[in-house]
C-alpha cells in the first residue's frame, strides 16, 4: 500500500499548467512542467548516460534529470556525489513517474533500476584517445530483476574527498500515454536526508519494437559464466534448476545471459553450448532455447527474440547433424535466422578453397541455411568464393579505409540477391594496430573499450544505418581474465570481448549468479534504440530527416563529433519528428500505463 506524501514545491507548481485537453500535442511547450533544483547541495550533480565520471571528478552544474524517450524504450541518467572531509553512505529511493496533467503513472518498482557504478583499473589505454585510472563500467544492482535477491549495490559508500556515481535506468512501458512525467530521487546519508533530485521525462507518441531491427550476432564462451560463478565443471551443477547436471546448468546459464542481452537489444547468437546435446534431443533444446527464439523468454521487453543463431557443431561437416538442425528449425519457423560461421578472417582463419568446399557442402545438405564469412567482397571475389557466401562481414575499417574511399557501393549488385546480407564488425584495428599491438593513432573509430568515450561506445549503430549495413557481429561477450572486476585488458584493449561482468554471490551478494551490465552495454543498447529511430523515419518516408540528423555530427566511420551534446541533439531531432508523425497518424495512446 502506498502512503500519501507531501509533494515538493517544484512538483506542485508543475500541476498548475494548462490542461492537456486544450492541446492536441501532450508535449506542447506550454505544458512542459518547470523544474528547479533549489536546495540541492553543490556536491550532487546529474548527467545523462553520455558521461564517464571518475572518482577524482569535481561537481558539475546540472542538478536535475531531463529525459525524452519513446514507449518501449530505456532511458538512463546518472547522479554523482562528491564527499567532503567525511565519507558518505548513500541510500537511494525513487518515486513513481507521474504524468503532470493526468492520473497516468509509470510505477518505479516495475520500471526503474537503480545501480551502483563500479570502476575498472585502466593502466594501459586502449588507444591514444583513452582515459586511464579508475573508469566506471560495471553496474551493480541493489535488487536484481531476475531472482529478486538483495545484492550489494547499496548503500553506496563515498570515500572522503572522492566522487561516486549512481546509474538509473528508466523503462517506458508500451501504452504509456505521451506526455510529461515527473519523479523524485531521494538521497540519504544514513538517516540524514541529503537531497531530493527532480526528474522530468517527456514520453514521445511512438513505440520501439521489442526485437531489434538491426540484426546482431555476439559470441559467448562455453563455460565462462559458469566457471566464473562456481569454479569448475562439477561446481556448475549447483545452479538453480539444473537438477545436479553441469551440462544442463551451463545451458540454463547461457539462456539466462542471452535473455539479459535481449533486454539490451543484442542477440547472443552463440548461445547454444559447444559441444551441445545431440541434435535429436530437441525436447530439452526447445525448453531452454525455444523461448529466446519465440519471444517468450523472461525479458522486460515482452516478445523480444533472437535475431540470429549460430550453428554450434562446427562448419557443417557433419551433414546428418546439420540436416537435423535445419529440419527442426524449419518446423519451428526459426530457419531464416540460422547460419553457419563458415570462416573467420581468411586466409588466417582458413584457406580460401576450404570456404568453397565447406559452403557448398552446407548448401547441398541444407539449402536454406546461410553461410557467414568475415571478409570483404573484393577478397571473396578475387578468391572465387563470393557466390558461396550468404553473409559477408567486413571490418568497419575495410568498409571505409581511413586512407581511401567508402567501399559500400561495391556490395550493391551482390545484395540484389535477396538471400545475401551485409554485416560488419569492429576488430582490434579500431583501437590498436593489429599487426604490432601498438596503440592506435589519435583518430576516432567506434569502439567498445572501457576507456573509450561514450559517443564511441554508442555510434556504431548510427553508422550501420548510414552505411546501409544489415547486421553486427561481435566475437565474444565474456573474455574475462583472473579478476574481470579489476582488469579487462585483452587484445590491446580494455574490455575487448567482455561486455558484461560475472555477478557472482562472492562479488555482488545474493545466492544466485547473474549477469551484471557494463556501461558500454547500456550505450550499445542506446545505439540500437537510436537505430530504431532512424529506421522508423525511413519506413515513414522521412529518410531525409534521418540523413540530416546523421550529417549533423557524422562525416564517415572514422570522422564524427566525439561530443555527447551533438549525438543528443541529433536524437532529439529524430524523436521530435517521430512524435509528430505519431500524433498525425492518431497513434497517441489514451490507455493508462499499469499502475
Amino acid at each position: 500500500m502506498r502512503t500519501t506524501r507531501a509533494l515538493p514545491l517544484w512538483f506542485c507548481a508543475a500541476l498548475a499548467l494548462p490542461s492537456i485537453a486544450q492541446t492536441a500535442d501532450p508535449l506542447e511547450a506550454s505544458l512542459r512542467p518547470q523544474v528547479t533544483a533549489d536546495g540541492i547541495p553543490e556536491n550532487i550533480w546529474v548527467t545523462d548516460s553520455m558521461a564517464k565520471v571518475q572518482p577524482n571528478a569535481t561537481p558539475g552544474s546540472i542538478r536535475f534529470a531531463d529525459l525524452s524517450a519513446a514507449r518501449n524504450e530505456y532511458e538512463s541518467f546518472q547522479i554523482h556525489l562528491r564527499a567532503g572531509d567525511a565519507p558518505l553512505e548513500i541510500s537511494v529511493s525513487i518515486s513513481d513517474f507521474v504524468n503532470a496533467h493526468t492520473p497516468d503513472r509509470i510505477p518505479a518498482n516495475l520500471n526503474v533500476a537503480v545501480l551502483r557504478e563500479a570502476y575498472l583499473t585502466v593502466t594501459t589505454v586502449s588507444d591514444l584517445n583513452g582515459i586511464s585510472g579508475l573508469v566506471p563500467d560495471a553496474l551493480v544492482p541493489g535488487t536484481d530483476p531476475y531472482f529478486h535477491e538483495t545484492r550489494n549495490g547499496f548503500p553506496l559508500r563515498v570515500p572522503a574527498n572522492e566522487t561516486r556515481s549512481i546509474w538509473v535506468d528508466v523503462y517506458i512501458p508500451p501504452k504509456t500515454p505521451s506526455g510529461y512525467y515527473l519523479a523524485t530521487v531521494t538521497l540519504n546519508d544514513g538517516s540524514k536526508l541529503l537531497a531530493k533530485v527532480p526528474v522530468r521525462l517527456a514520453v514521445w507518441s511512438f513505440d520501439l519494437p521489442a526485437t531489434a531491427s538491426l540484426k546482431s550476432a555476439f559470441g559467448m564462451g562455453y563455460p565462462s559464466f559458469g566457471y566464473a560463478a562456481y569454479g569448475d565443471y562439477k561446481g556448475v551443477a549447483k545452479y538453480p534448476g539444473s537438477k545436479g547436471s553441469s551440462e544442463d546448468a551451463l545451458a540454463l546459464m547461457h539462456a539466462a545471459a542471452a535473455s539479459f542481452f535481449l533486454d539490451h537489444r543484442v542477440t547472443v547468437s552463440g548461445v547454444i553450448l559447444q559441444p551441445t546435446y545431440p541434435a535429436r534431443q530437441w525436447k530439452f533444446f526447445d525448453q531452454v532455447y525455444g523461448p529466446l527464439l519465440n519471444g517468450q523468454a523472461q525479458t522486460q521487453l515482452a516478445g523480444a527474440k533472437l535475431t540470429s543463431l549460430s550453428y554450434p557443431n562446427g562448419k557443417g561437416e557433419n551433414t546428418t547433424d546439420l540436416k537435423d538442425y535445419a529440419s527442426h528449425f524449419a518446423s519451428k519457423s526459426w530457419l531464416s535466422r540460422f547460419f553457419v560461421y563458415q570462416c573467420d578472417e581468411p586466409p588466417a582463419g582458413c584457406a580460401w578453397p576450404t570456404i568453397l568446399s565447406g559452403a557448398n557442402a552446407v548448401h547441398a545438405a541444407a539449402p536454406e541455411v546461410k553461410t557467414l564469412v568475415t571478409t570483404t567482397i573484393a577478397a571473396a571475389r578475387k578468391n572465387g568464393v563470393l557466390d558461396s557466401i550468404d553473409i559477408l562481414v567486413p571490418v568497419v575499417d575495410y568498409m571505409h579505409p581511413m586512407d581511401g574511399e567508402s567501399q559500400r557501393a561495391s556490395y550493391d549488385d551482390w545484395l540484389k540477391d535477396p538471400r545475401k546480407e551485409l554485416w560488419w564488425y569492429q576488430s582490434c584495428d579500431e583501437h590498436i594496430s593489429c599487426e604490432n599491438g601498438t596503440p592506435g593513432p589519435q583518430t576516432t573509430w567506434p569502439s567498445y573499450m572501457v576507456d573509450a568515450s561514450p559517443v564511441r561506445n554508442r555510434i556504431f549503430q548510427w553508422l550501420a544505418f548510414a552505411y546501409r549495413v544489415q547486421g553486427e557481429l561481435y566475437y565474444q561477450v565474456d573474455v574475462w581474465g583472473d579478476d574481470p572486476w579489476d582488469h579487462l585488458y585483452y587484445a590491446g584493449g580494455n574490455g575487448d570481448g567482455a561486455l558484461y561482468y560475472p555477478g557472482t554471490p562472492a562479488k555482488i551478494g545474493g545466492s544466485t549468479p547473474i549477469p551484471v551490465a557494463s556501461i558500454r552495454l547500456k550505450l550499445i543498447r542506446d545505439g540500437m534504440e537510436d537505430y530504431e529511430y532512424l529506421a522508423a523515419l525511413a519506413k515513414a518516408g522521412q529518410s531525409e530527416i534521418a540523413d540530416r540528423a546523421i550529417a549533423s555530427f557524422i562525416t564517415n566511420a572514422f570522422t564524427f563529433k566525439d561530443d555527447p551534446a551533438a549525438l543528443r541533439a541529433a536524437r532529439e531531432q529524430l524523436g521530435t519528428a517521430l512524435h509528430k508523425i505519431g500524433l498525425t497518424s492518431g497513434k497517441t495512446s489514451s490507455v493508462s500505463a499499469a499502475r
